[in-house]
């Protein structure tokens, strides 16, 4: 593993179920500064460390998100809270994505350009307690997308 101080948790979940877990260093990734910093679509390929060692080059047309996640063994009890008590806490759209393997997904997304023409897009999960930070979905591996909510103001 790198010994850099920005190197962000990923488990990467692959079109074919497998998992790939590892870490990005956000300071020498392009791909991964542009994903952290305002969430703009991301080369085809990306880099990262595994857990189990070596590196592992990525072909996102074959991923279907990048999990930027605080533990790489999750919660698997844990069942996220998919609403708002009130409405986000910041502006954005607030969303529901179902993933052509029916996983759900919620959170707050960008409302801007770079969200609707860019391959991906970022989204903050609505639960804090969630094991996911944030989420990078490929549009590819969508089959479903709901906006919920809008806040349009801070």
């Amino acid at each position: 593993m790198p010994d850099h101080a920005f190197l962000e948790k990923v488990v990467v979940h692959l079109a074919d179920r497998k998992l790939l877990k590892g870490y990005m260093d956000m300071a020498e990734s392009v791909a991964g500064a542009n994903i952290i910093c305002n969430g703009h679509s991301v080369p085809e390929q990306i880099e990262m460390e595994l857990v189990s060692g070596g590196r592992a080059s990525i072909d996102l047309r074959s991923a279907k998100a990048l999990f930027f996640v605080k533990e790489f063994d999750g919660q698997p009890q844990y069942s996220d809270l998919r609403f708002f008590r009130r409405t986000p806490e910041f502006a954005g759209l607030w969303v529901r994505v179902r993933f052509h393997d029916d996983e759900l997904a919620e959170g707050l997304v960008q409302n801007s350009l770079d969200f609707l023409l860019n391959r991906g897009f970022l989204m903050k999960p609505s639960d804090p307690r969630s094991n996911n930070r944030f989420i990078y979905a490929l549009k590819s591996a969508i089959t479903g997308f709901e906006v919920l909510g809008l806040r349009n103001e801070y």
